[in-house]
């Protein structure tokens, strides 16, 4: 009798914990926005062109009646997985989109894929998992809990926000955040208005228009030309940077810092490294260099123009002029020491390159500077 009611028991277990599978689809019109929750489970979405949108739901445990339901007002569609029993707390999704629709998708627990390009928004959350996205023609917002975001061409707006992976993008059309606590930030040309940071990574991205700001606790900075102002800092690795024709600020706490074209005015400070920076052309603006523990190299080209201050503490007693400041133009003033100060450490010089021009001041600790054409 204990083995006829032991047999029936796991029979009842079997049948009841037996996945279910559920499909169903809508038809929508053009630019209709879709919108769909799940408590938890990974989501693919297929861009096709066709105006239906098509639901698979895979891996289902219900006691009950389950079911895709579809709510649709006023140009939204709703779509929701429904028990007559339980509440669902997984299930693996798979959508086919019209390729003209925006798109909301958000699990409390999965990735999110979207393979195809989608001409509408995209905005898609999870608690912890990665995002992957192909091309999209509009604004697009993805935030993870935790995991890498990989994105491709994007025409609008974008936002990609995870707690702990890498992010991975594109072209950007319009105004780009991206934030990671934990990981690398890779992209390809900007646009706009962008800002991009990272508590313990790299940052490297194409060229840029706009303002654009970069932070980054623990990796290098590189970036293409920058048609804007720009704003670079580091707490500890090294700047590069193609060029800029706005405004220039560049911080490293812990690297070089190499600026291959200044059009515009740079504020660079080095607390342990080399800063190198050619300039090109004049600029109303002024330039001040900072480095400590480390060499200043500037080049302003045959026909520049630039009227440089220079101040260089040596840590030396006595130490000889042409061993910390050397210039391939005669200066204007050179090789003079504070007149009070008793083990005569320091030098400051003043250049007019080419007859004078931008104004460039250059602070060096413990460091040597070079004028280069």
């Amino acid at each position: 009798m204990k083995a006829i009611t032991l047999f029936f028991f796991l029979i009842n277990i079997l049948v009841f914990s037996q996945d279910k599978n559920l499909t169903g689809n809508y038809t929508i019109n053009n630019g209709d926005l879709i919108i769909m929750e799940i408590p938890g489970g990974n989501i693919t979405a297929e861009i096709w062109d066709k105006s239906d949108v098509v639901v698979n739901a895979f891996g289902i445990q219900d006691k009950g009646n389950s079911s895709i339901n579809f709510s649709y007002f006023n140009g939204v569609l709703k779509v929701s997985l429904n028990s007559t029993v339980n509440k669902f707390t997984h299930a693996d999704v798979r959508l086919s989109i019209p390729r003209n629709s925006s798109l909301k998708l958000s699990t409390n627990g999965g990735e999110v894929t979207i393979r195809g390009e989608l001409s509408g928004n995209l905005n898609i959350e999870t608690s912890g998992g990665n995002l992957r996205t192909a091309n999209i023609n509009g604004n697009v917002s993805l935030l993870t809990g935790g995991g890498d975001i990989t994105v491709g061409n994007t025409t609008g707006e974008l936002k990609a926000v995870t707690a702990g992976g890498n992010i991975r993008f594109g072209d950007v059309g319009k105004n780009v955040i991206a934030q990671t606590n934990g990981g690398d930030i890779t992209g390809n040309n900007l646009n706009s208005t962008s800002n991009l940071m990272t508590w313990g990574g790299n940052i490297r991205i194409g060229n840029s228009k706009g303002l654009l700001k970069i932070t980054t606790s623990g990796g290098d900075i590189t970036t293409g030309y920058v048609s804007g102002d720009c704003s670079a800092n580091t707490l500890g690795g090294n700047i590069r940077i193609s060029g800029c024709s706005g405004t220039l600020n560049v911080t490293s706490q812990g690297g070089d810092i190499l600026v291959s074209e200044v059009s515009g005015s740079v504020t660079a400070t080095a607390n342990s490294g080399t800063v190198r920076i050619t300039f090109k052309g004049d600029s109303n603006n002024p330039s001040v260099i900072t480095s400590n523990y480390g060499d200043v190299i500037l080049y302003f080209g045959n026909s520049g123009k630039a009227s440089v201050n220079i101040n260089v503490n040596t840590g030396e007693v006595n130490p000889e002029f042409k061993d910390y400041i050397s210039s391939e133009w005669g200066s204007t003033t050179e090789n003079i020491r504070g007149a009070n100060e008793k083990f005569k450490r320091n030098f400051t010089a003043f250049y007019e390159i080419g007859g004078g021009g931008r104004k460039v001041t250059v602070n060096c600790n413990l460091g040597k500077v070079r004028l280069k054409k």
